[in-house]
């Protein structure tokens, strides 16, 4: 896990569409990296290469078991990490539910 990457000129931190609270997991796309975090603890951030990033949007789209980064589900939180092992991020499992449903609608694709 790292701290918060610099914004590129013209880019920011998206939320998904269906987010209808503070609380949200916010996705920077930049053509380095995509990177995750909680939006009440911006300056943990999980960053994941492009390719990994696309694999993931694909088997949220296709309904399949996602390969490109660990996921794991445990008493209402969702452990998210880096298929490397470099770092994760845990989100309630209601504002992971609202991103996928952000993923399933193309809001976060490449």
């Amino acid at each position: 896990m790292r701290h918060e990457p610099m914004s590129p000129a013209g880019t920011r931190w998206k939320r998904s569409s269906r987010c209808n609270s503070s609380t949200c997991v916010e996705v920077l796309i930049t053509s380095q990296a995509v990177h995750l975090r909680d939006s009440q603890r911006q300056h943990d951030v999980l960053s994941v290469t492009r390719s990994d990033w696309a694999q993931f949007v694909s088997a949220v789209h296709l309904s399949q078991a996602v390969d490109s980064m660990r996921i794991a589900d445990s008493a209402g939180k969702v452990h998210v990490g880096s298929r490397t092992g470099d770092g994760s991020l845990v989100f309630a499992r209601g504002d992971w539910d609202v991103f996928l449903e952000g993923v399933q609608i193309g809001e976060f694709g490449l």
